[in-house]
């Protein structure tokens, strides 16, 4: 796959669960990552820490079948949950 839309939008045809994080304020606004629960990866939010924390939440949302709304930021993250 060779964009972050790619992945995201495959996987929405297919009916198969992925996560799309997107920096919505701040540094690198904008900036996109999709991930699966299998752990394929496109694209980046501009920082290492950040994306680290980000693809470890999403996964673990995705193997519990959850839609979240989540706040994060490097050294701080504070969650605001939908089912």
């Amino acid at each position: 796959v060779s964009s972050t839309y790619e992945l995201f939008s495959e996987r929405v045809r297919a009916t198969l669960p992925v996560a799309l994080c997107t920096v919505i304020e701040g540094p690198n606004t904008g900036a996109t990552l999709a991930i699966t629960p299998d752990g394929a990866l496109s694209g980046s939010l501009g920082n290492d820490e950040l994306d680290r924390v980000v693809i470890r939440d999403a996964v673990g949302e995705l193997e519990a079948a959850r839609t979240v709304v989540r706040h994060s930021f490097p050294s701080r993250r504070v969650d605001s949950r939908r089912a």
